[in-house]
């Protein structure tokens, strides 16, 4: 995907890693518990949150479909809001 294309740049690039946590933190603040919900789709991402996905943490969820669309929301605000320029 796009997105774990993006969290790839980020993590190949060494001069990016103040960057890198930055946004770590940031969806960490964002996100909290959710955000291994969205590193679960974004296997980089869980790299640079530094998670591990073996532990299976899936609850019940009314609407995943909404959820999933509201993690991905949050996660386009938390980039647009971390980096002043396009990553490239």
């Amino acid at each position: 995907s796009a997105f774990n294309q993006y969290c790839g740049l980020l993590l190949q690039n060494c001069g990016l890693a103040s960057s890198r946590n930055k946004l770590a933190h940031q969806i960490s603040i964002s996100l909290g518990r959710d955000a291994y919900h969205l590193a679960k789709l974004i296997p980089n991402l869980a790299n640079i949150l530094g998670l591990e996905m073996r532990v299976n943490h899936d609850e019940g969820c009314t609407n995943p479909q909404k959820r999933l669309q509201y993690l991905l929301c949050r996660f386009v605000e938390v980039i647009s809001s971390t980096f002043a320029a396009p990553v490239t």
